[in-house]
């Protein structure tokens, strides 16, 4: 009786423990239409984020036992209207992935331990980019594109790292030498403006033979975004180029050269070459293109025989 009536208390306990747990309906947006996704999932509060990013792209919010995702519209403008915060959350991440499938910086925030914050926002996203090219030479032409906020400007910050590799260094030491340049940590701050979809593109510094690394910013009504993602690409020097593209192929054309005089030189005064390729061709090359010509006309033979027997 005493058991039965421990196992009654037990259950009402829970159930009235469950009961005040706040529960909230999640709002998601997808494919620029909207739906209300009712979820019993135990969370502290809901919040409201909204923001900036490139047209058209896929913006995601990540956290522990929260997700969401939506998609931006023509102006770059995303919204979730309902956030639903777990208990174990301490920090949102909010990141866009733009139409071209790049990824940008992801935007994280440190959520208020009172939770008195009903929203959050305008976030402005950091813009995405990528190379042209992941194999660039000295000289090469090579740019990089990516998408942010439309018709804002772009501002494009490079930074040059010390030479590694040997062929650097020796490319780099020619440079200073000839053109007394010197190796600067940070390189002016290149200036663009983003197109109506978001878009924008640059050239790449490729004069010298050095690695460089390369972030970008926007903004928006005078606010900067978050940078984005830090691209590094290095700059193979003319030097590697003959190296490795050039110089095989001038080694093997001049052995090819020199074995031919060679032998041409060796048939001319002994005329032993000839006498075994004349050999050759009398008792090997003449009787095997007889056999094929003979084997070519049974075919052709038993060919035109299979159509006569088709015919009739």
């Amino acid at each position: 009786m005493r058991k039965t009536l421990y196992l009654y208390l037990i259950i009402i306990l829970l159930l009235l423990s469950i009961s005040f747990i706040p529960f909230h309906g999640v709002l998601a947006v997808q494919s620029g239409g909207q739906s209300k996704i009712n979820a019993a999932i135990p969370a502290k509060t809901s919040i409201k984020i909204f923001g900036y990013t490139s047209p058209d792209s896929t913006v995601q919010v990540n956290a522990v036992r929260v997700f969401g995702q939506t998609n931006s519209d023509k102006t770059g403008y995303f919204e979730f209207r309902e956030v639903a915060i777990s208990a174990e959350a301490l920090e949102i991440c909010v990141n866009t992935i733009d139409s071209d499938k790049r990824t940008g910086f992801p935007f994280c925030f440190r959520l208020p331990d009172n939770f008195n914050v009903i929203e959050v926002g305008p976030l402005l996203l950091s813009p995405t980019v990528s190379l042209s090219s992941t194999k660039i030479w000295q000289n090469q032409k090579v740019h990089a594109e990516g998408k942010t906020i439309p018709n804002q400007p772009v501002e494009v910050s490079f930074f040059e790292i010390s030479p590694k590799t040997l062929s650097q260094k020796i490319s780099n030491y020619i440079a200073i030498l000839f053109n007394n340049q010197a190796i600067a940590a940070e390189l002016p701050i290149l200036s663009t403006t983003s197109q109506r979809n978001g878009s924008f593109s640059f050239n790449l510094p490729t004069s010298r033979a050095i690695a460089y690394r390369v972030f970008i910013k926007a903004a928006y009504k005078d606010k900067p975004t978050l940078k984005s993602q830090t691209l590094t690409y290095s700059i193979g020097s003319n030097f590697s180029f003959f190296m490795i593209y050039i110089l095989p192929w001038f080694i093997l054309i001049m052995t090819l050269l020199m074995l031919a005089s060679t032998t041409y030189a060796y048939d001319v005064k002994t005329h032993r070459i000839r006498k075994v390729m004349g050999k050759f061709i009398e008792t090997r090359w003449k009787p095997y293109v007889i056999r094929l010509n003979l084997r070519y006309r049974r075919l052709m033979y038993s060919f035109q025989e299979y159509l006569r027997s088709r015919r009739k």
